[in-house]
């Protein structure tokens, strides 16, 4: 159950990234010193690894079992 719930919030994090970026490229649109949508993928990014990681020490665990 502690799986299901820690990917589900993650995942929505990463939805949460991604529309937040796009609202951030659509509201930015023209100015070059903004970085905002820069960071915001970056935080998507860190996100997807981060699962990514999780998953594969989870299965590590599971097959020590």
């Amino acid at each position: 159950m502690l799986l299901k719930t820690t990917i589900f919030i993650v995942i929505a994090l990463i939805l949460l990234s991604l529309v937040s970026s796009l609202f951030f490229l659509l509201k930015d649109q023209g100015l070059t010193e903004s970085k905002r949508t820069v960071y915001g993928l970056g935080a998507r990014v860190s996100l997807g690894i981060y699962i990514n990681n999780f998953n594969y020490l989870w299965s590590l665990y599971r097959a020590a079992r």
